[in-house]
C-alpha cells in the first residue's frame, strides 16, 4: 500500500505521516500507528530499521534516532503482518506548528500577494493542513471530542509540497516565516497548520490542564454561560482535543502562536494565566521538553473603543508571558494592522517570527525583537525609562516621540514630553504632573506610536508604576491587569 491506506487486519499509520512530509532533524523522531494486538511492526528510514509490537490497545510506537537535515527525498517503509505502508519524498529539517485563530490561518491569497504565490517554487517547504474535524459548520458534531482527545487527525489531512499552484492557500504568516528562516538555515521546513478562526484561547487548553491548574478554574464556571451561535468557536478545550492532541508526539522544533482577538473581552484578565498554562500543557503533553513558543503580539485595531474589550491589556498579557515563561519570544506588530481585524500585511509578522527564531532558537547574534521596557528612575525634573532590545540605540520614527502618557496620584493620564536621551533611555516630563507615579506607551487600540530600535523593530506597548522617590528600587511593569 502506498500512502496511508490500510486494513484493520493489517496496520495503520497515524495520519500526520504521509508523502512529502518533513521529519524533525537532530532529535528523536516518534513514528506511531495501530495494528492487531501483538503484531510485529518494522520501520525503515534513512538507513535505520526499528522494530516494535502493537500493545494491548493495538497502539505501536517506534523512535527513530536523531538524523541530520536532508533535502533529498527519501522513502519510509512501515511493514507488518504481510502488509506495508510506504511514504515517498520525505525530507528531514525543522517542523513548526502554526496555531491560533483566523489571522494565523489567513491565506496568502487573502493578503492579495500574487508575487509571493508566483515565487513559491519551494521543494524544501512542506505544508500539513488539517481538515475540518467537526462534520459541517451548520451542524457541528463536538461530542466525540468532549470525552477525550482524538486519537488521530481528521480524515483528508495531508502534506503537500509548495508550488505556485497551491501556495495561495497556505497560511501567509507561516509562509513568510518559512521563507525568511530558510534564507539562514538552508534546511527543509515543515509547517503544520492547526488553527481555527474566532476561537478563544480557552479552546486550545487541554481538559487536564484546565482541571489541574487553579488559575484556569474559571473556564468551567463563568465562561460562556449564554447560548452561542457558533459553539465550535468557543467550546472549552474542544480544539485541543480535536486538533492538537492527535499531532502529539510528532517531532517539532517549536510553535508559532497568533491568537488573542477573541480574548479581548472580559476574559482578558485571565489571559496571562491562560497562555502560560496553555504553553505548559502543550509542552507536557508533547514530551519534547520546553520547545520554543513564539507569540505574535496583537497589532493595531482601528475601530472605536468600547468598555467591553481591551486590546491594550491583551497585548500586555502577551508581553508578560514572553517575559515569564522560559523559551518564549514576542513578535511585536504594533506598527501594523488597521481597520480590518484581519490585516493583510502579514509579511512583517512572519519575518519577525523568523527573526525571533534565528536569535532564540538558532542562536544568531541578532536583535530578536523590538524595545521592551525594563525599569525606570526619577529625579527632580522627570522620569527616565529604560529599555532592552534596543540594538545600537533607540530611534523615533517620523518626528518626536508620541503616545507616551503619565499620571500622578490622581491616576489621570496626560500626554508627556518624551525624548530619547541615551542608547536605551527615554526621558518623560510633564508640567501637568510634577510627580509622575505611572507611565504608559501606546496604550490604545490603534496607537500612533513611533518608538523603534536601530533595526526599526517597534517597541512593545506597556504601562508601569514609577518609584515614588529616587531612593526606591527601579520599577518593573505592572502586575496582572
Amino acid at each position: 500500500m502506498v500512502g496511508n491506506t490500510w486494513s484493520k487486519e493489517t496496520i495503520r499509520v497515524a495520519g500526520i505521516f504521509g508523502n512529502d512530509m518533513v521529519l524533525q532533524r537532530e532529535a528523536e523522531v516518534p513514528v506511531w500507528g495501530w495494528a492487531k494486538t501483538g503484531q510485529s511492526i518494522k520501520v525503515n528510514f534513512f538507513g535505520q530499521t526499528k522494530n516494535t509490537q502493537a500493545d494491548a490497545d493495538g497502539k505501536w510506537v517506534v523512535r527513530l534516532d536523531a538524523m541530520p537535515a536532508s533535502a533529498s527525498g527519501r522513502t519510509m517503509r512501515i511493514s507488518g503482518g504481510g502488509a506495508a505502508v510506504t511514504f515517498a519524498n520525505v525530507l528531514v529539517g525543522d517542523v513548526w506548528v502554526l496555531s491560533g485563530q483566523s489571522n494565523m490561518g489567513m491565506r496568502i491569497d487573502d493578503c492579495r500577494d500574487s508575487a509571493a504565490v508566483a515565487r513559491a517554487k519551494y521543494p524544501w517547504l512542506r505544508y500539513f493542513n488539517q481538515s475540518w474535524p467537526f462534520g459541517t459548520e451548520q451542524q457541528p458534531n463536538l461530542e466525540p471530542y468532549r470525552a477525550k482527545p482524538a486519537a488521530d487527525v481528521p480524515a483528508q489531512s495531508s502534506w503537500a509540497t509548495t508550488t505556485p499552484q497551491n501556495a495561495g492557500n497556505w497560511s501567509a504568516v507561516g509562509f513568510y516565516f518559512a521563507e525568511a528562516l530558510h534564507r539562514t538555515t538552508k534546511v527543509p521546513i515543515g509547517l503544520i497548520q492547526t488553527s481555527i478562526g474566532s476561537t478563544w484561547g480557552e479552546c486550545w487548553v487541554s481538559k487536564v490542564m484546565r482541571d489541574t491548574n487553579p488559575a484556569l478554574a474559571y473556564i468551567g464556571t463563568e465562561f460562556w454561560t449564554a447560548p452561542l451561535k457558533d459553539p465550535w468557536f468557543a467550546d472549552k478545550y474542544i480544539m485541543y482535543h480535536a486538533m492538537v492532541a492527535p499531532l502529539q508526539p510528532y517531532g517539532i522544533r517549536g510553535v508559532l502562536w497568533y491568537q488573542g482577538e477573541g480574548n479581548t473581552d472580559p476574559s482578558v484578565g485571565h489571559y496571562r494565566d491562560l497562555l502560560s498554562g496553555l504553553i505548559t500543557g502543550w509542552r507536557e503533553d508533547w514530551k519534547q521538553g520546553a520547545f520554543p513558543f513564539l507569540i505574535v503580539q496583537l497589532p493595531k485595531y482601528a475601530q472605536p473603543k468600547d468598555p467591553w474589550h481591551s486590546w491594550e491589556q491583551l497585548r500586555e498579557a502577551q508581553l508578560q508571558v514572553s517575559q515569564e515563561v522560559p523559551n518564549t519570544g514576542l513578535a511585536i506588530t504594533i506598527d501594523s494592522g488597521g481597520m480590518n481585524i484581519h490585516p493583510t500585511d502579514k509579511q512583517p509578522v512572519g519575518e519577525r517570527l523568523a527573526r525571533l527564531a534565528r536569535a532564540l532558537v538558532y542562536k544568531e547574534a541578532i536583535e530578536s525583537t523590538g524595545p521592551i521596557y525594563t525599569d525606570s528612575t526619577r529625579d527632580a525634573t522627570g522620569v527616565s525609562l529604560h529599555f532592552n532590545h534596543v540594538g545600537k540605540g533607540l530611534r523615533a520614527g517620523g518626528g518626536a516621540l508620541r503616545t507616551f502618557e503619565v499620571a500622578g496620584a490622581d491616576e489621570v493620564f496626560v500626554p508627556a514630553e518624551a525624548t530619547i536621551t541615551g542608547r536605551n533611555t527615554v526621558r518623560l516630563a510633564s508640567p501637568q504632573v510634577p510627580t509622575i507615579l505611572q507611565a504608559r506607551y501606546a496604550w490604545d487600540w490603534n496607537p500612533d506610536c513611533n518608538l523603534f530600535n536601530s533595526e526599526m523593530l517597534p517597541a512593545s506597548p506597556f504601562r508601569a508604576k514609577i518609584p515614588g522617590n529616587s531612593t526606591e528600587s527601579p520599577a518593573k511593569g505592572l502586575d496582572k491587569p
